[in-house]
């Protein structure tokens, strides 16, 4: 029987080879051989911020079986996104010498912290020609009594995803109008020019209507995409309460600007305050409604609500508060006290 010679090669494997590219700041390593770029810490997540405590994760199997090990700026003297007391103490731990950390800014547009959904007024998407240049002489003069001249039946209305002429669909014909004044009701429609004229997204379509709950997000995306243009501070998320903006989109819009200034979503707010060089763009008012938009339980967060409407004499905060079956007292209590004050 024939001896076959095997030649066995011992080190790196094939995804090892000279001039590989390395990983940058935030990126993980993922194949065999893989480096962080010169001056790049390589940390595994064993250590974690959970909770606003440094957590030692090293043995527990979140860790060992499906930790990834991500590339990290530590020793820049900046605390980024990616980095924490816990993972890069370097940067974002304070010390004598250092007693107040530089967190990095992020400098992408403020329309990007989050996207509406967008309705061009210039295209007949959920709208008929007919009501289109209503809206849009509404929308661009500011004037709500074009909204009173509204025609009392659209004939030519097709709600989105609905086919103006017979598409066959796998043998089935698609729905087709035209739709006549029940599918499209008028005091919706009258509600949605309004809003449009003064650019309140109070005054669109009611949610709960069933025949074209569909339109109310419309309105309200179309007015909330159109604000985002003038988003250029955390003030913004507090201007457009009411008007563009609702609870989650104030958090959404909070939130985000806490991200771009400090960096990081886990980090607890009072810790970014007390430790950060600057809080700019944010003022003392914007840093206290984000300390109230963040408490999860809604008891203390209505009561931390109507204390900021008070303190700041800002009757439209009441309007966070949300719509549980004391929801409506609650806000009325939050107006009369801003008003007696």
């Amino acid at each position: 029987m024939p001896i076959v010679a095997m030649l066995v090669f011992f080190g790196p494997g094939p995804a090892v080879f000279a001039g590989a590219a390395c990983q940058k700041t935030g990126r993980y390593l993922v194949d065999e051989g893989d480096r962080c770029c010169d001056g790049l810490k390589a940390d595994n997540g064993s250590m974690a911020l959970i909770d606003g405590k440094c957590v030692d994760r090293s043995n527990t199997i979140a860790v060992v079986l499906y930790g990834r090990t991500r590339c990290l700026a530590c020793g820049d003297g900046q605390c980024d996104q990616f980095e924490d007391r816990c993972n890069c103490p370097e940067d974002c731990l304070p010390n004598r010498s250092r007693p107040k950390i530089r967190y990095q800014r992020d400098n992408s547009t403020p329309a990007d912290l989050y996207r509406p959904r967008e309705f061009p007024l210039g295209t007949p998407e959920g709208q008929s020609d007919v009501y289109r240049n209503y809206l849009k002489n509404a929308w661009d003069s500011g004037d709500a009594t074009i909204c009173e001249r509204l025609p009392k039946r659209d004939k030519e209305f097709y709600p989105p995803g609905l086919s103006s002429s017979p598409v066959p669909t796998r043998g089935y014909p698609v729905r087709q109008g035209p739709f006549d004044q029940e599918s499209a009701p008028l005091e919706d429609w009258q509600d949605f020019c309004r809003a449009l004229a003064t650019r309140d997204a109070a005054q669109c379509p009611a949610e709960n209507r069933s025949v074209l709950p569909w339109l109310h997000d419309v309105c309200r995306g179309y007015l909330s995409s159109d604000a985002q243009k003038r988003n250029a501070g955390p003030g913004f998320c507090i201007d457009e309460i009411g008007r563009s903006l609702f609870y989650n989109e104030v958090r959404a819009c909070l939130s985000g600007w806490k991200n771009r200034v400090f960096g990081g979503a886990r980090r607890p707010l009072e810790e970014l305050v007390a430790t950060s060089a600057s809080i700019e763009p944010f003022t003392e008012k914007e840093l206290d409604l984000l300390r109230c938009v963040e408490i999860n339980d809604p008891n203390p967060r209505n009561r931390c609500l109507t204390d900021f409407a008070v303190r700041w004499d800002n009757s439209r905060v009441c309007d966070l508060i949300e719509a549980d079956p004391l929801g409506e007292r609650r806000r009325a209590e939050c107006r009369n006290g801003v008003n007696a004050k």
